[in-house]
């Protein structure tokens, strides 16, 4: 902001505080913003969630990577048991999501100077996509006993992983009600910080939500010897 605008927002203030004797409380601030609300939120949250895609071009050793072998095992505190020469994967289920959002907000001047507004957010879209890709080794092709061994296991990774992402969208449609409540119900504020306001609401609740693969830490090698699902 300009010098010229901070110093127009100043003596902006300065008059109001003057006409008005006092700054306004923070509930009186909440109620004069909750009855200049134009409408009441519409929030739309959908979860798409389809069926795993299959990829069986990989062998046995391209699963088996060391290095994801090696990880997983200090992950989970086994690296002094096992070897990760010791692990091979024959199938594995990669999860992950993307997230789309749309946001409609408003903000309503609460004063005839128009130094002080009320932030509102009007509507909330977002959309979840939930992805799973299943590899099973190619040694083991469809229609063998191992092949449904393998594919079994893998997809139940996928059922775990759904669950995860649909409790936790149930969640945020839970949520966000009372994230918009809790922005606007802090009343009005100064021009200049309208836009830190609406930040600090469901957009950047949004924001904070990281895109990732394995909500449930699936991906799992299995010993040498062993049933031929990873595990």
């Amino acid at each position: 902001m300009s010098v010229v605008r901070l110093l127009a927002a100043f003596l902006l203030t300065f008059s109001l505080l003057v006409l008005n004797g006092a700054v306004w409380a923070q509930d009186e601030k909440s109620d004069v913003c909750l009855s200049l609300k134009p409408a009441a939120t519409q929030i739309n949250i959908e979860l798409i969630t389809p069926e795993p895609v299959y990829d069986y071009t990989k062998t046995i050793k391209m699963l088996s990577d060391n290095n994801r072998s090696a990880e997983w095992l200090r992950k989970n505190k086994l690296d002094e048991l096992w070897s990760h020469t010791d692990l091979r994967t024959n199938g594995v289920a990669s999860s992950g999501w993307e997230l789309l959002s749309d946001f409609y907000t408003l903000s309503k001047p609460v004063d005839q100077f128009g130094a002080y507004y009320c932030p509102y957010v009007l509507q909330v879209n977002i959309d979840i996509l939930f992805k799973t890709e299943i590899s099973i080794a190619k040694e083991f092709p469809p229609g063998t006993c191992e092949f449904d061994a393998i594919d079994g296991h893998e997809y139940k990774h996928y059922q775990v992983n759904r669950y995860v992402v649909e409790q936790a969208v149930d969640k945020m449609r839970r949520d966000m009600p009372a994230i918009i409540r809790e922005m606007e119900a802090k009343g009005h504020v100064p021009r200049g910080q309208v836009e830190e306001r609406h930040q600090g609401g469901p957009v950047g609740y949004v924001r904070h939500i990281p895109e990732g693969r394995n909500p449930a830490g699936n991906e799992s090698p299995e010993r040498q010897g062993g049933h031929p699902g990873g595990i």
